[in-house]
């Protein structure tokens, strides 16, 4: 039987279990620095999108997506490549198909 991922019910959740395990993604140093904003669902109850602005600070900068996953302390990681997606539609329109080859490399139900 291979391993589960965590259950969490939302974007809040996620950044509750990160700050009580003193991961650092949602400090909200790191949030400003970066421009980061929040989808507020979650996939797959451990998968969700986040934006930011690229470069980092600049006025001119290009907000683009990327699509993440969260273990079961609240640690985060991009899942495929960062920052792919132009668009909040294209990340959500592609959000399903990249769960799943990322549950097949990782071996999860």
């Amino acid at each position: 039987m291979s391993e589960k991922d965590p259950q969490f019910y939302d974007v809040k959740h996620i950044i509750e279990t990160n700050r009580e395990n003193n991961h650092y993604f949602f400090n909200e140093t790191t949030i400003e620095y970066m421009g980061i904003k929040f989808y507020p669902h979650v996939f797959h109850h451990c998968y969700f999108i986040s934006s930011e602005m690229y470069p980092h600070q600049s006025p001119d900068g290009v907000e683009k997506y990327t699509i993440r996953r969260a273990d079961k302390e609240g640690s985060v990681t991009s899942v495929g490549i960062l920052a792919r997606f132009a668009t909040l539609q294209e990340a959500l329109d592609n959000i399903e198909e990249i769960i799943v080859e990322d549950k097949k490399e990782r071996g999860i139900e």
